[in-house]
C-alpha cells in the first residue's frame, strides 16, 4: 500500500525542471528575451506614428493657410479684373461719344470702381494715343506741291533721304521732306490714283504702298515703310479693310482679311491686290491702354490694350 501511495504521489505531481538559462524552457517563458524586444519596438512604433502624425499636421495647417492667401488673392484677381473691364467700357463710351477725333479732347477723370454696396473696390487709369491724322489747313489745287496741314507731328520725315506717303480723300502723295506745318517736294496722284482739288479741314491720312502684289487670302502685306504704323491697327486697301497683329520695317502681319468697315459695320470683301496699290492708315483710330487697381492687404494691377475705330 506505501508503494502505490508514492507512486500515485509522483505520477500526479511530477516535479519542476530547473530553469536553465539559455535553454528552450528559458526562451519560452515570460521574463525571456523575446518578451523585452518585443517591447522596445512597440515603443519604436509609437514614436514613429507620433512623428507622422505631427508631420502630416503641420502640412495640413500649411495647406489651409496658403487656401487662404489663394482665395485672398483670387478675389483681388477679380476685382482689378473688373475695375479694367469697367475703365475699358468707360474710355470706350467716352472715345465714341466725340465728335472731335483730332487728338485735342482731353477726358474726364474716371470714376472710381464700386461694389453693389456702393464700397470702392478698385480704381482704374488710362491713357490715350490718338492716331487720327492731321487735316489741311488750308485749300490746295491739284497741281500743289507744297501741302500745308495744322501739323506734321506724327508723320513720318523722310529728310530728303527718302519718299514717304499721305492720302487725302482718294489721292495718294508722296512727299520727301517736312517741316513743322507743311509736307514738302509733294508728288502727286501717286501708286495708281488720280490727282484732285481738296478742301481745307480735309483729313490727312499716313500711308504706303504694296512693293509686290497679293493674293484675297495673303497674310502678310509687304509694303514700302511702316514708318508711323502702330505695332497693331486696320488699313484700307481699295474698298477692302484689312486688320493686322503686328509689324515689321517693311511688312504688316497677322492679317486679318475682309475686316469691318467702320462705317458701315460690316465685313468687306477680301480681294486681291496688284503692286504699288496705296494703303491707307485708318484714321480716327484710339490706342488706349487702362490699368486697373484693387488695394488692401495686396495690391493687384491689370493692364489691356484696345483700338478704337469711329
Amino acid at each position: 500500500m506505501r508503494r502505490q501511495g508514492y507512486l500515485s504521489e509522483t505520477c500526479f505531481n511530477p516535479p519542476i525542471p530547473p530553469l536553465v538559462k539559455g535553454g528552450k524552457e528559458g526562451l519560452d517563458s515570460g521574463l525571456s528575451p523575446k518578451g523585452k524586444n518585443e517591447n522596445g519596438a512597440a515603443l519604436i512604433a509609437a514614436v514613429f506614428l507620433i512623428i507622422v502624425l505631427g508631420f502630416l499636421g503641420a502640412m495640413f495647417v500649411s495647406m489651409m493657410a496658403t487656401s487662404t492667401t489663394v482665395s485672398t488673392k483670387e478675389v483681388k484677381s477679380s476685382e482689378v479684373f473688373f475695375a479694367v473691364e469697367s475703365g475699358r467700357e468707360w474710355a470706350m463710351r467716352w472715345l465714341y461719344q466725340q465728335t472731335n477725333w483730332d487728338g485735342s479732347a482731353s477726358p474726364p477723370t474716371p470714376p472710381a470702381v464700386k461694389d453693389i454696396d456702393g464700397n470702392t473696390i478698385g480704381t482704374f487709369t488710362y491713357s490715350i494715343t490718338w492716331l487720327t491724322q492731321n487735316k489741311l489747313s488750308a485749300n490746295i489745287g491739284a497741281a500743289a506741291t507744297t501741302i500745308p496741314v495744322y501739323s506734321t507731328s506724327g508723320f513720318p520725315d523722310p529728310n530728303g533721304a527718302y519718299v514717304r506717303t499721305i492720302m487725302i480723300e482718294d489721292e495718294a502723295i508722296d512727299y520727301t521732306d517736312t517741316d513743322a506745318t507743311n509736307f514738302l517736294n509733294a508728288q502727286r496722284e501717286r501708286h495708281g490714283t488720280s490727282k484732285t482739288s481738296h478742301s481745307k479741314d480735309t483729313p490727312v491720312y499716313i500711308a504706303t504702298y504694296l512693293t509686290s502684289g497679293i493674293t484675297s487670302t495673303a497674310r502678310t502685306i509687304p509694303v514700302n515703310s511702316t514708318d508711323g504704323f502702330p505695332n497693331s491697327g486696320k488699313v484700307k486697301m481699295a474698298s477692302e479693310y484689312i486688320d493686322y497683329t503686328e509689324k515689321d520695317a517693311t511688312n504688316l502681319k497677322g492679317c486679318r482679311r475682309g475686316a469691318i468697315s467702320p462705317s458701315t459695320g460690316f465685313p468687306t470683301t477680301a480681294t486681291s491686290h496688284p503692286v504699288d496699290r496705296a494703303v491707307k492708315l485708318y484714321a480716327n483710330q484710339a490706342l488706349m491702354t487702362v490699368t486697373g487697381s484693387a488695394s488692401g492687404s495686396i495690391t493687384a494691377t491689370r493692364k489691356i490694350e484696345a483700338s478704337v475705330y469711329r
